[in-house]
């Protein structure tokens, strides 16, 4: 996520060290890392896409982001990211909600722009469009968008105009395995997951929790990052967003993550398993249920074909 600071959980709020506190900063795990390719593209090290470095600084529809024919919003059929031609490729496409958030840097505070602008440099503190229709809204008119402002992921009208980032390349879709243990492995993240419902709970006390759980043969849980968490969504479902056949006592609620909102250190982030966004306006005093998880090194067999080969594998990092 970026975030390597920790926080008191009650008044003041301030820094502290973060030994032992289960948060967010105490641990390094597959931290950000780029590559600036040099072309006007830059490649994630840790899934393996490849971005436009820097957007076109214009604002378009949803339709016209995504390519997709509409009688009022785009009836000459423009597709803004299926017609740029950059670093010599072609197949570039409008990124999905999980794929733009991996790029949001939230150990920076709002007003942002939360992301590394030596990367990508000219961001707009702004929200960008991804690929994804909002499961719940009538005649699918909602699709998400990863606000890079704060790190909001919420959604809004197709219709309305935002900033645009392509990407290329693809991570495997999300498979899940159940141990029988009670415990859920996602094979596209690596990420183990507890399966059952330990409750409702303050952050302090999911923190506590998640650092002092045994499940499945494990000791090492703890409470996930805000990307970690909004993985497991499901973009297709609603109330809940996740998938009940491995998570089936699963609320459509609001679940703690570890991470601070670096804005206001008396909130952390949570993600809304109604729909499936992500919010850091929630004080860390308040109430809200709790998934632990272990792991999380990232299998490169996983990852998008970067270099056109064909083959998935380690050289597409």
């Amino acid at each position: 996520t970026g975030q390597t600071k920790c926080y008191r959980d009650v008044s003041p709020y301030d820094e502290i060290p973060c030994a032992g506190t289960g948060q967010d900063g105490a641990y390094t795990i597959n931290p950000m890392s780029f590559t600036d390719n040099g072309s006007g593209t830059v490649t994630d090290n840790n899934t393996g896409l490849m971005w436009q470095k820097q957007d076109d600084g214009a604002t378009y529809n949803w339709y016209q982001a995504s390519g997709t024919y509409d009688a009022t919003y785009n009836p000459g059929s423009t597709d803004v990211c299926g017609s740029l031609v950059l670093g010599s490729y072609s197949d570039w496409r409008l990124p999905s909600k999980k794929e733009l958030i991996t790029i949001v840097d939230y150990a920076i505070p709002s007003p942002g722009p939360t992301i590394n602008t030596t990367y990508f440099p000219n961001t707009n503190a702004s929200p960008y469009w991804s690929s994804t229709t909002q499961a719940y809204s009538p005649g699918y008119a909602y699709a998400w968008r990863v606000h890079f402002d704060d790190g909001l992921v919420g959604y809004g009208s197709k219709g309305n105009g935002l900033y645009v980032r392509c990407v290329r390349g693809g991570q495997s879709a999300t498979t899940f395995i159940n141990n029988g243990n009670g415990t859920v492995t996602d094979n596209r993240t690596g990420l183990m997951w507890q399966q059952g419902e330990p409750g409702y709970m303050t952050w302090d006390s999911a923190l506590s929790y998640c650092e002092g759980l045994s499940l499945g043969g494990n000791t090492d849980w703890r409470l996930p990052n805000i990307k970690e968490l909004e993985s497991i969504t499901d973009d297709a479902r609603y109330i809940p967003a996740i998938d009940t056949t491995f998570f089936p006592g699963a609320y459509a609620s609001s679940y703690w993550s570890s991470t601070t909102y670096a804005f206001s250190p008396n909130g952390a982030w949570v993600v809304g398993f109604h729909y499936g966004y992500a919010d850091g306006y929630y004080g860390k005093n308040g109430g809200y249920y709790v998934r632990c998880v272990r792991g999380g090194v990232i299998n490169p067999n996983l990852l998008g074909d970067m270099n056109g080969d064909d083959i998935i594998d380690i050289s597409d990092v």
